[in-house]
């Protein structure tokens, strides 16, 4: 059996998968990463910039409200789709713009001026992630190619939301215009990395292909006539609301968890903070590229609803740990802390998957996005929610509904239906 990791595990995906493949999905991978640079430093690092400088608490939760063009990002796709003729005539100027906008952050000198920036950073990528979305669809073909690159996609933007948030402190302190230099460093580098592997150093047809991707070009109008036609008379009811549900049980219980270990007496907050997010993170990294690999074996569909069921099986022995007292031990907390963070890692990406799967490609950016807009609604709301059911409901029936809310997912999971993919310029059947 091959070995995955390391020089040799390297070789035989490369043998496996081709050059062209791996290419594409470290080009992908390079450019999540930007993108998830002004995010992650705006939700990790601005508050405590902020209260650094004695911000009221009040203001710093305003704050979340530069987060507004992800998720009104579904605005964007039409009108950019409409516009371009091809993926790289969209990526580029956004990372030209990016670039420029963190290198007149550096210079900037009063907070205002800077939130300001950091505003239209997340715009700008907003932008762009409409525009890598629909070159991701467009390139990616294969259940194994749409598996390994939203491992690209989720890693990526996970990888870049740390670097922006818990590196950028740790090298640059609560300084503005270091954390802004640094953060202009990164994106510099990973920017010209993911020009010189996706769009430069091919040959014949390959130039063709990523750096101007045929697409037809259709009028906004036309757009949303065509999701409609896809999304409600092409009966697509249960995706919208497999992709609305999904991690319906799972956030509900990651906030209300943490708050429960704290309740209880029995564990510092650094205890919990550690377990849940280091050591979290590092296990949802884990299984998100497990899930890319699922995918690729048995299809987007499929490893849907082996995910469900784990995700299932994750809330049932959360669950079980809330109304069982001798459950509540270290060695216990640790094991559910990595066993769900690996499957939810995992389940993000086969989800995402089957969103890229089940989109129409004459429209993929704008229809992907739609999705993707779905998908984030339907974790703010439960989110939003959670601390109101817990104080009414007290936490063992609060958790009892996440069992509820992830069995309906499993329910909704068993509707799906494999379907054909639509390539670009092919007409929906």
């Amino acid at each position: 059996m091959a070995n995955h990791f390391g020089p040799q595990g390297l070789r035989y995906h490369v043998r496996r998968y081709g050059t062209m493949a791996m290419r594409r999905w470290l080009g992908l991978f390079l450019l999540y990463l930007v993108q998830g640079l002004p995010f992650g430093f705006q939700s990790s690092a601005l508050p405590l910039i902020l209260r650094a400088r004695g911000t009221s608490l009040s203001r710093i939760g305003l704050a979340s409200a530069l987060s507004a063009p992800w998720a009104l990002k579904f605005l964007l796709a039409p009108p950019i789709e409409s516009l371009v003729s091809s993926w790289a005539t969209a990526i580029i100027p956004s990372q030209v713009m990016l670039l420029g906008l963190m290198a007149a952050a550096v210079l900037l000198d009063n907070d205002a001026q800077r939130i300001g920036a950091l505003f239209l950073m997340n715009l700008v990528t907003a932008a762009m992630d409409v525009a890598v979305d629909g070159l991701a669809i467009d390139i990616l073909d294969s259940d194994t190619e749409i598996g390994w690159g939203n491992v690209a996609q989720v890693v990526g933007f996970k990888t870049g939301m740390l670097t922006g948030g818990a590196f950028l402190l740790y090298v640059a302190g609560t300084s503005w215009s270091h954390c802004f230099g640094v953060m202009a460093v990164i994106a510099l580098l990973a920017t010209v990395g993911s020009f010189f592997v996706l769009l430069a150093g091919f040959s014949g047809n390959s130039v063709a292909r990523i750096k101007s991707v045929p697409k037809e070009k259709f009028s906004v109008s036309t757009i949303l006539k065509e999701l409609w036609k896809t999304t409600v008379a092409g009966k697509q009811l249960w995706v919208l609301l497999a992709v609305f549900v999904y991690k319906s049980g799972e956030v509900v219980g990651d906030r209300m968890f943490k708050l429960f270990l704290f309740d209880i007496n029995k564990f510092s907050p650094e205890e919990i903070a550690f377990w849940n997010s280091v050591v979290g993170m590092i296990f949802s990294i884990v299984g998100s590229t497990a899930g890319g690999k699922v995918v690729g074996e048995v299809g987007a569909v499929a490893s849907v609803r082996l995910l469900a069921i784990l995700s299932l099986m994750a809330q049932l022995v959360r669950y079980l740990v809330i109304v069982v007292p001798q459950l509540q031990v270290l060695s216990v907390i640790v094991s559910l802390v990595a066993f769900e963070n690996l499957v939810g890692g995992a389940l993000t990406v086969v989800m995402f998957a089957f969103m890229m799967d089940s989109v129409n490609r004459r429209i993929g950016a704008s229809h992907f996005t739609m999705l993707a807009t779905i998908e984030v609604w339907g974790k703010s709301i439960p989110s939003l929610l959670s601390g109101l059911l817990a104080d009414r409901l007290g936490y063992a029936f609060t958790f009892l509904l996440n069992c509820g809310f992830s069995a309906f997912f499993v329910f909704v999971s068993f509707r799906l239906k494999q379907r054909q993919r639509l390539r670009a310029g092919n007409k929906q059947k």
